[in-house]
């Protein structure tokens, strides 16, 4: 087969490797007629393709696939003797272990689904944006993944990491009272595919569970939700923080270069920024032992008040967003009526 077409699919499948040996198939790449997978016991990525071999087999991912990507020949063909696998690439010849489908420890499970989404690029862009805000700390299970909220009105999803809150609403049919939290990796591994493939077609389906995406191109995902017995209430936060009126404005000309400045200095110590309006005048200042950078830009609407943040949050929510709110114990972000991020102040 192409060497080239089998690189791409591996590297698509990859992220369903484990990091660690403990279980051996966990790190193997399984190949079937029809598919290509892996499962780490929380992800499984399954592709369309497969090899023309008469057994299943399983081979450690990562030899595997780095030796591929280290190759130029054009075809790579694979064998199976009672020895190893046998993989040829022109005029390489490689020798790996691999185990037979007996010692396979997935099987695609059989559910019921509560809730099923046709995926589009709206969906998929709030998963893009609410993992800008969603934890990678293990030791806050509350705050992982991105969490999508059914009610009357259809679909949100919110995420959080602590510092900030993103609220993202999308138009959809699909109504209930229900809430699941799905996995970074799964939210991951599904974008990769889609910008990589060019695909932004399928359905998304999920219970208490599993996640499944089964896209239009052939890949399926399966991710292992996330149990939570104290679920954040995202929407009670929002609202708690944004206890008092302050409109949005459009961003300051200027913002994102002077938080670029102030960075400079910030980041080398987390240092923080003062954000101080003041009339019509928005004053940013950050005060470190490697120097003061100080900015004024115009803003319009908004009260004095002076908002203590790392302007490293900031911008990052300006990557997202075109209006702002500064306030004595956060700032928040727009976008329309589809985008709500909220940033707490340092000290809030």
């Amino acid at each position: 087969m192409k060497r080239s077409e089998l690189v791409k699919t591996l590297e698509l499948v990859e992220p369903a490797l484990a990091d660690d040996n403990l279980i051996a198939v966990y790190t193997c790449f399984m190949f079937k007629q029809k598919s290509i997978s892996a499962y780490n016991d929380k992800l499984a990525i399954i592709a369309k393709g497969g090899l023309p071999t008469p057994e299943p087999f399983a081979t450690a991912g990562k030899p595997l696939l780095g030796l591929l990507q280290n190759s130029h020949a054009e075809e790579v063909d694979f064998e199976a003797t009672k020895e190893c696998l046998v993989v040829k690439t022109g005029k390489s010849t490689f020798r790996l272990p691999y185990m037979k489908q007996d010692e396979f420890l997935f099987e695609e499970p059989k559910e019921k689904w509560a809730s099923t989404l046709t995926l589009n690029e709206s969906i998929l862009k709030g998963v893009e944006i609410c993992l800008t805000t969603a934890s990678t700390d293990l030791s806050k299970p509350a705050f992982l993944g991105v969490c999508f909220k059914f009610d009357k009105n259809g679909l949100t999803m919110f995420s959080t990491d602590g510092d900030a809150i993103t609220r993202y609403t999308s138009k959809t049919n699909v109504k209930g009272d229900e809430s699941f939290t799905v996995p970074n990796g799964f939210c991951e591994a599904l974008l990769k595919i889609c910008r990589e493939t060019d695909t932004n077609q399928g359905t998304l389906q999920l219970n208490t569970n599993w996640a499944l995406a089964t896209l239009n191109n052939g890949f399926r995902l399966y991710g292992r939700m996330i149990l939570n017995d104290k679920p954040v209430n995202h929407q009670q936060v929002i609202d708690e923080t944004l206890n008092y009126e302050q409109p949005f404005v459009d961003l300051p000309l200027g913002l994102r270069d002077a938080l670029a400045r102030a960075r400079v200095v910030a980041d080398i110590e987390s240092a923080k920024t003062v954000m101080q309006v003041d009339g019509t005048k928005l004053k940013l200042i950050t005060d470190t032992h490697m120097g003061t950078v100080r900015d004024e830009l115009r803003i319009k609407n908004q009260k004095d008040i002076a908002a203590v943040v790392h302007a490293s949050l900031v911008q990052r929510s300006l990557e997202v967003c075109d209006q702002i709110s500064i306030r004595d114990n956060c700032t928040a972000y727009k976008l329309e009526d589809k985008v709500l991020q909220v940033v707490a102040n340092v000290g809030a």
